[in-house]
This record gives structure tokens, sequence and C-alpha cells, in this order.
């Protein structure tokens, strides 16, 4: 999923929520950008990735354990100036990642330049929970409607 990201390629400011820093016109073609400008807003990459159970430890194999599913949230940024003029020598595309936790808490520091063994170490809040029902869901998950001014098919 594109998210916004200020700090992403073309590190342009941009709005979260809001379609007016979506791009109008594309700095590979000359047609509508004004020479030098791009009008969209950095942007990032979210994924959502699942690890099968059989393949631990995960700090260098697959999966979070023998017995579970498990899930991580990955934000992906690329550090570039527009034109790709000059990029971050120290790391273009720093990759943010942690687990899906019950808790909401990380195991460890999600940021490239933080992330430890703690990182990469699922804990027990990892594993799906049982539902009421005694079943147990790998990912459960909802995402509100929101509003958009992108033109829409009938």
């Amino acid at each position: 999923m594109a998210m916004c990201d200020p700090n992403s390629y073309p590190e342009l400011g941009c709005n979260p929520k809001n379609d007016g820093t979506a791009p109008t016109c594309s700095p590979t073609t000359s047609a509508g950008c004004p020479p030098g400008e791009y009008p969209g807003g950095g942007s990032a990459v979210m994924e959502m990735q699942l690890y099968p159970p059989g393949f631990a430890p995960f700090s260098d194999a697959i999966s979070c354990d023998d017995a579970h599913w498990c899930a991580a949230l990955t934000i992906d940024s690329l550090e570039c100036a527009l034109g790709f003029a000059s990029c971050n020598g120290n790391c273009e595309e720093p990759v943010n990642a942690a687990f899906i936790q019950h808790d909401g808490v990380p195991t460890g520091a999600p940021g490239p330049q933080d992330a430890d063994l703690a990182s990469l170490t699922p804990n027990s809040h990892c594993s799906a929970p049982p539902t009421p029902s005694g079943a147990r869901a790998a990912v459960r998950a909802r995402a509100p409607a929101l509003p958009t001014t992108a033109a829409r098919v009938h």
C-alpha cells in the first residue's frame, strides 16, 4: 500500500489522507510537468508479510517457530532527491519492519538504524490468539474507508 512519506522519493511534502499531493504528471515525460519539477509528494510502500511455520529461528530463516504462522509489517522508503541527483549513501532504501503483535508492542526497534536481535526474535504475542470459538486466526484486519477526490467509475 502506498503511503505518505515526505522523507522518501522525491522528498517532497505530502498530506496524509488527501489526494491533493498525488502526482498529476510524470517527471519522465515533458507533457504537463514544469522543467525540473514533480508535483507529487513523497511516498513509501507498506507491505504485510506472512511467514509459515517450520523454518525457525527467524533471525536466520523464515519462520517465527515450528508451529505457528506469524506476520510483519514493513515500510520501504527510497531516500533519493528528485531525479536521483543524490541518494543517501548510507542506506538508499531503508526498511522499517516489525512483527504484528497482539499487544501492539514491537519485539525490538523497527528502524534499520536501531534494529537488533530482539527485532528479529518473535515472542508469545506474535502468533495468532484463539478466537471466541477456539479457532486460531492468522491475522484479522479492518481498514476504514476514507473519502477520496478520485473519479469513481459507475
